[in-house]
């Protein structure tokens, strides 16, 4: 579906002082109905400079588990900062596309004919899955200026590649992040299209990024729209973003990341080319790049992305094949785990982030093929997966409450006081809520459960 063929007209819709005083600013909304009947409604933010009578640019935001102000919360500042609107789900969230479009199309109806919306600064944004949703939306329209795809790179799936579409897309990605290996990918690809785009990489796991992480990606989004002349220039703007990137440059290369002090120096040039003079900058790069300690960085960062691919390839490969037999070997796995967790102990950081970033993406792997895939079949299979969550995070509540009810749900009350006993083991200490747990209520007058409860 081409979600934007609907809306080429979305911007004829505008009326320039509808309901403009119906939202408040400076306050984050957390739920304005979109459709009652279908029990669609949105998160709201508009910056403190909000005037109705004034068009404003708007960031249209996607949170993977649909939780509105969660997703508005770290662009507050970019909004005061620049002026947007910011516009968040509360239904939208990982799972079908076709789905998704269709919330998003009622989404964006409801805020052009609502709000004064300036249609050449229309911007999506979104994290893990509502980040790839948010370049899927931009690569089936015309309108989308920009996007900003925090924790995944672009969404390369064949049916949401651009075509003629020439809009802005930055990444924020942390370097523990699951993700992190896409990068590689999207930046050949972008460039081999001639796609605008920027990779903003941060000491972060997979999660929404900072406020100011945001704020940077945005301040890039900014001189693109000088460069498309979207905005008048101002060179004061122009200015802040140079100082700030020059100093994300500068404290890279003091700490002796090369690798992060190039990639921010070459931000700079192709950034600000047009208004300053930068050989300093280039010759900066010459010099960095040249050296024995940049190559021998970049050599070992190649190596351990290289490796970490593999590992992925493999260790999926054998996720699916065992979630197909009718019984696994969970003592392989947790062996498995145990020696990927030593791994972290490694006085390589870029090696300990390696293993990091793999075990979240196992544990990734089988929490999206339990709740988002139809490859389960069996309650068997479910347990599988949470085995894996466990093994991965023990301290991790959910998946034991989990493995308990499915126990329950196969007649197996041992296995459950099992995953209750490990469940316990491992810290957890809200007893009320596993006496209150449903599953449960069956065991209450169980020996083994009564005795499991009275321990400290």
């Amino acid at each position: 579906m081409k979600i934007l063929s609907v809306i080429s007209f979305f911007f004829l819709s505008i009326n320039l002082f509808c309901q403009g005083d119906l939202y408040s600013k400076g306050v984050i909304i957390d739920s304005i109905w979109l459709d009652k009947k279908l029990e669609e409604s949105f998160a709201f933010y508009a910056p403190e400079s909000y005037e109705a009578s004034r068009p404003s640019p708007v960031i249209f935001i996607f949170d993977p588990m649909a939780r509105g102000k969660t997703g508005i919360e770290p662009f507050i500042l970019t909004a005061e900062t620049y002026g947007y609107v910011l516009i968040c789900s509360n239904n939208s969230k990982n799972g079908p596309y076709d789905r998704n479009y269709a919330i998003a199309t009622r989404l964006f109806n409801k805020i052009t004919s609502d709000l004064n919306i300036n249609p050449k600064l229309f911007y999506t944004a979104g994290f893990s899955g509502g980040g790839r949703f948010a370049s899927a939306l931009a690569a089936n329209s015309d309108q989308i200026q920009g996007v900003v795809s925090c924790g995944a790179a672009y969404n390369m799936d064949s049916g949401n590649l651009p075509g003629t579409q020439m809009f802005s897309f930055a990444t924020i990605m942390g370097d523990e992040d699951m993700n992190y290996y896409e990068l590689a990918f999207t930046d050949k690809y972008l460039d081999k299209i001639s796609l605008s785009h920027e990779i903003f990489t941060f000491e972060i796991n997979h999660r929404w990024p900072d406020d100011e992480h945001i704020l940077m990606a945005f301040d890039w989004m900014q001189l693109e729209a000088y460069k498309k002349l979207l905005l008048p220039l101002d060179t004061s703007v122009v200015d802040r973003i140079y100082k700030k990137f020059y100093h994300q440059a500068k404290l890279k290369e003091e700490r002796n990341d090369l690798l992060g002090s190039v990639a921010e120096y070459r931000r700079i040039l192709n950034g600000f080319n047009r208004y300053y003079q930068l050989d300093s900058i280039r010759e900066k790069v010459d010099r960095i790049s040249q050296s024995k300690n940049y190559g021998s960085q970049k050599k070992m960062n190649d190596s351990f992305l290289e490796t970490e691919k593999n590992l992925t390839y493999d260790y999926l490969n054998r996720f699916g094949s065992d979630l197909e037999k009718k019984s696994y070997n969970p003592g392989w796995w947790n062996n498995r785990i145990e020696k990927l967790k030593k791994k972290q102990e490694s006085k390589s950081k870029m090696e300990q982030k390696m293993y990091k970033r793999l075990l979240y993406r196992l544990y990734a792997h089988a929490i999206e093929t339990v709740n988002y895939t139809d490859q389960i079949k069996t309650l068997e299979q479910r347990m599988f997966c949470y085995d894996l969550c466990i093994f991965i995070y023990p301290g991790n509540p959910v998946p034991y409450l989990r493995q308990i009810g499915i126990a329950m749900a196969l007649d197996k009350s041992d296995l459950a006081l099992d995953y209750l006993e490990k469940l316990l083991d491992s810290g957890y200490e809200n007893r009320d809520y596993i006496m209150d747990n449903l599953p449960l209520q069956a065991l209450r007058n169980n020996e083994r459960f009564e005795k499991l409860m009275r321990q400290n």
